[in-house]
């Protein structure tokens, strides 16, 4: 009797079409994530080293010393042999100098001599010629870039042209000169490092070889390091001195980071596949029928049950395999064409998207398996759909409890079967109450709209099918809300997260902590931004006694309250600012943190050279701090000048520049005195040599007349303090002692900071603000207490993380001058360019700061592989359920039509219209469709929202800062639905409107 399986799968092969398309579709699904993980692994890494400097995308063996010619060639060996085993050829060789500095330097100067194999491939030519000959005793060489230098004639170097490095490999990374210093370069690293008069001088041997991502993609990221650890060591033992340099931290920051997203977005995905289960049990119900009737007529002839058990088992296993093979195949073709795309090798993809994703399909093979037997069978129990909901709902509300997934690693990893047990549960849910609903709607339904009151009461008379189609679309329409609203909560995400690395359009910071405005001059600056546009940024760090024995440290922030108005996006990436349970809008914060501007220091006339008259010659080092109005901060030596008789300070004033030609006003705000070095010196020699201390340095300085190039300043000294000092109108006598190795003397100043004066005005953390009593804190700056007031509190403020407090700049560029003259100046500025103005940073005069870009920022995580690949799989999962469940409610409608036939006959007999009965068909989609879409769409967007809280992971895979806001998504959502609705109800119409076309009633034959 097998022989009836095949012969019985060729007739109703259409009735078991959803089972194998759904069970198709899910089993691709994961095979095809597998494959964008892949992908997505790969293109990050090759776009993060494209990203790094050509010296950290390249694998480098050096060796630092002087070498015979017989042991270099020995290195040259073992680097031939290890070197491509970590990257790919070419090798460039090269070998460097270390800087030469020949007397008299004032002659000749400094400069850096280097060789390198192949040099006509390595330069670009500018002028003069290439080099023809490097012997010991005479070396042709070009000058590299814009600087030559003038070697001394005894080393026998010719400079014979000027060139341009055009392969980014050459004298990178470790080999890296530096900026500023000229570069001669010769043709052979062997030839160049035999020069004879350099014998005795220090050098670097190179082997460098660009790094390849397809490499560490063959041999996977564990193996790759390991093999980099392996060759180092060997090459160590071998030659000891020989170093390998891999950038192995930025290959194993992207790896994890595409690891992360992909099993992120490949659970959700996956899960997601599980909703096609449904697909089974619509499937199962469909050909339930059909199943009875055959199974009847085998018992008649003679058929035992067991027998046709077994006959029903080898069907249902039958259309399963078909679909988990058909999907295998599907889904190695859509990884073939994701490799294409992605320039991998297509059958190594696939074959590794099959093995990743042999273990869920076969779970979902097997739970198909199963739901199609019960449904088949007919034991698809309402209790047994009651208790998988209820199950399904417990363990979604036990991860929601147990906490969120962040990028550490903290949290529970099953979070990402989150979205699986909430849909799973929302649409068994419905499923449950889905009979009731139609039995009430069939009676509010009006009598006069008999299609649908005949409609609505059929399916509610065999809820099986219509019930677990209503549970598939309910799924499936929350799924697809879900993707769209998550999708768009990323997409919301990367500008957030932009806003809050660059508040304003650019963010520009100096390199290696210089100061932009000491780089640029306010004239440069308004190339591209108005005055007011320009906002200079303050930072400091304080500590909040938060118990007995610990602190916590407090970032102290300082700009223009003014400039809060220009930060972009401000609720959301500051969380909204509240105070108590009042909410502040950013024009009361802005209000709230100004504090009102004193005169800071001694306004000096213009000019070039300060004077300070003393009483008597001066024997500790004095520096005058010098301040001007828009916040440039200058420390001037002070000499000792004059006779015995007449002594006197002397500085040189700084030139700065200004927006126009008129000098900037500059105020002396402090004046430190420092023990000499030489007693320094001696004090640090007999503390390290038998703990003898020396007497502190101690005296009595007053200091008089304060003039700049002969004109004096009005009332110097007037509000001066300092310890021990005594204050009058026209002198300033001060006692000092240095026990602590400075003595400082600071301007006239009032406001925060300044005896008496009322705490500084802040914007805290909300967590800081709770520790305020009565809203006041006290943090520690400098050692010393800095009373605060607390008028406002935000979850979060830009560029900032942990606890802080923002201040009005001037205010918090006082208290530091206060304390430490010269720390009181912007680190970095924010700035609000024009429209239309940019900045470039490759070139003059931005090229000496470090810039960020709000606009370049958000587009690069835009473009990143990872958010495209998290984007895609969101889009893809949404699509693909959301096709299944429009397809089971048109095939809905088609078996009601096959199986109602007689009763839609006799109601045509009784006098109905065929055009009613039609509509009745028709009404049967609407009574699923009805309570499935609001229900799915309230489902997804309550999930987006849900995981937006619960899985603090960004489409880059990285902590988002400010933490994810929940976005609708309407556009998407809408359209995805609309278009899916539209499809499947158009085409239940079309089949229900070819019903009732044949000339007369035909009898349905019993099935064999």
């Amino acid at each position: 009797m097998w022989f009836l399986v095949p012969a019985r799968l060729a007739y109703i092969w259409r009735r078991w079409l959803p089972v194998v398309v759904g069970l198709g579709i899910a089993t691709a699904l994961p095979v095809l994530v597998a494959a964008v993980g892949s992908a997505t692994a790969i293109s990050a890494l090759r776009q993060q080293l494209s990203s790094l400097p050509p010296g950290e995308r390249s694998v480098t063996m050096s060796f630092n010393g002087i070498v015979e010619p017989a042991e270099l060639d020995r290195l040259d060996r073992l680097v031939a042999t290890a070197l491509p085993r970590l990257a790919e050829p070419p090798i460039r060789r090269q070998m460097l100098y270390r800087q030469i500095v020949e007397a008299p330097a004032g002659r000749y100067g400094a400069f850096v001599l280097a060789g390198t194999d192949g040099l006509a491939g390595a330069v670009r030519l500018t002028s003069g010629r290439l080099p023809s000959s490097c012997t010991p005793a005479r070396c042709e060489v070009v000058a590299l870039g814009s600087l030559v230098a003038t070697p001394p004639p005894h080393l026998g170097l010719i400079v014979v042209g000027q060139a341009q490095r055009t392969d980014t490999l050459l004298l990178s990374g470790t080999f890296d000169p530096g900026a500023g210093v000229p570069v001669l370069l010769g043709d052979g690293a062997r030839q160049v490092s035999a020069l004879a008069a350099l014998a005795s001088f220090g050098r670097s041997y190179g082997w460098v070889a660009p790094l390849d991502a397809d490499r560490v993609r063959a041999l996977g990221l564990a193996a790759w390091v390991r093999e980099g650890a392996v060759v180092a060591q060997d090459l160590w033992r071998d030659a000891e001195g020989l170093v390998v340099t891999a950038p192995v931290d930025a290959v194993r920051e992207q790896d994890r980071r595409a690891r992360l997203s992909v099993q992120r977005f490949g659970l959700l995905g996956s899960s997601m596949a599980v909703l096609l289960l449904g697909t089974a049990v619509v499937g199962g119900a469909g050909v339930r029928h059909d199943h009875a009737a055959w199974a009847r007529v085998l018992r008649l002839r003679g058929a035992r049950p067991a027998r046709i058990g077994r006959l029903v088992a080898v069907e249902i296993v039958a259309v399963v395999l078909g679909g988990a093979v058909l999907g295998g195949i599907a889904g190695g073709l859509g990884a073939a064409v994701v490799a294409e795309r992605a320039g991998l090798p297509w059958g190594e993809t696939v074959i590794a998207g099959w093995r990743a994703a042999w273990v869920p399909d076969l779970v979902l093979v097997l739970a198909a398996a199963v739901l199609v037997a019960l449904t088949v069978r007919g034991r698809t129990a309402s209790a047994a759909i009651t208790g998988v909901a209820l199950a399904a709902g417990l363990g979604a509300a036990l991860l929601v409890v147990r906490g969120g997934v962040a990028v550490s690693g903290g949290g529970d990893p099953l979070l990402g079967l989150l979205p699986a047990l909430i849909l799973t549960a929302a649409g068994l849910g419905l499923a449950r109450v889905w009979p009731a609903l139609a039995r009430a709607t069939a009676r509010v339904v009006p009598r006069r709209a008999v299609a649908a009151r005949l409609g609505i009461g059929a399916v509610a008379g065999r809820p099986l099918r219509p019930a677990a189609t209503a549970a598939l679309l309910a799924a499936a329409i929350a799924a697809a809300a879900f993707a769209a609203s998550y999708r768009a909560t990323l997409d919301r995400g990367a500008a957030d997260q932009a806003s809050f690395a660059a508040p304003l359009d650019v963010r520009a910071t100096g390199p290696a902590g210089a100061r932009p405005q000491d780089l640029l001059g306010p004239s440069e600056w308004a190339q591209v931004a108005d005055g007011d546009a320009v906002v200079p940024v303050l930072r400091a760090a304080s500590r909040l006694r938060v118990d007995a024995e610990q602190g916590a440290t407090v970032q102290l922030l300082g700009l223009p309250p003014a400039a809060l108005g220009r930060i972009s996006r401000w609720d959301a990436v500051t969380g909204g600012a509240r105070l108590g349970d009042t909410e502040l809008s950013v024009a009361q914060v802005s209000s709230a943190i100004r504090t009102s501007t004193a005169a800071f220091g001694t306004t000096l006339p213009p000019g070039r050279t300060l004077r300070i008259v003393t009483t008597d010659p001066v024997t500790v080092a004095a520096t005058a701090h010098l301040r001007t109005a828009d916040g440039r901060e200058r420390s001037v030596p002070l000499r000792v000048a004059g006779t015995a008789t007449a002594p006197s300070l002397l500085g040189e004033l700084p030139t700065l520049p200004t927006l126009d030609s008129r000098p900037p006003t500059l105020s002396l705000i402090a004046i430190s005195l420092r023990e000499p070095t030489d007693s320094a010196t001696l004090r640090q020699h007999n503390l390290g040599e038998g703990n003898r201390d020396r007497a502190a340095v101690s005296g009595r300085i007053v200091f008089g007349t304060v003039t700049v190039d002969g004109q004096a300043a009005q009332q110097a000294w007037q509000g001066w303090t300092a310890r021990g000092g005594v204050v009058a109108t026209d002198r300033f006598t001060v006692d000092y002692r240095l026990d602590q190795g400075l003595a400082l003397l600071t301007g006239p100043t009032s406001g925060p900071g300044s005896a008496g004066a009322e705490p500084l005005p802040v914007m805290t953390d909300a967590l800081t603000a709770a520790e305020a009593v009565s809203g006041r804190l006290t943090l520690i700056l400098d050692g010393v207490g800095l009373p605060v007031r607390v008028v406002a509190a935000t979850e979060q403020f830009p560029t900032l993380s942990g606890r802080f407090a923002v201040a009005d700049g001037g205010a918090l560029a006082r208290l530091l001058d206060l304390r430490n003259p010269g720390t009181g100046q912007a680190g970095e500025v924010w700035l609000d360019l024009r429209p239309g103005a940019a900045i470039d940073s490759s070139a003059p005069p931005f090229d000496k700061l470090v810039v960020s870009s709000r606009a370049d920022i958000e587009s690069a995580a835009r473009a990143d592989p990872v958010a495209r690949a998290a984007s895609g799989v969101l889009l893809l999962v949404a699509i693909a359920v959301l096709l299944v469940a429009a397809g089971a409610l048109v095939l809905l409608i088609a078996g009601e039509r096959r199986e109602d036939a007689a009763r839609a006959y006799a109601w045509e007999a009784d006098g109905v219209p065929p055009s009613t009965v039609r509509w009745a068909l028709w009404w049967r989609a609407v009574a699923v469709a009805g309570p499935a879409v609001p229900w799915g769409i309230a489902v997804g967007l309550g999930l987006a929202a849900l995981t937006a809280r619960l899985v603090a992971v960004t489409a880059l895979a990285t902590t988002p800062h400010p933490p994810l806001i929940a976005v609708t998504g309407w556009a998407m959502a809408l359209a995805l639905l609309g278009g899916a609705l539209v499809l499947s109800l158009g085409i239940s119409g079309v089949v229900a409107g070819a019903a009732l076309r044949e000339p007369r009633p035909v009898r349905s034959a019993p099935q064999p």
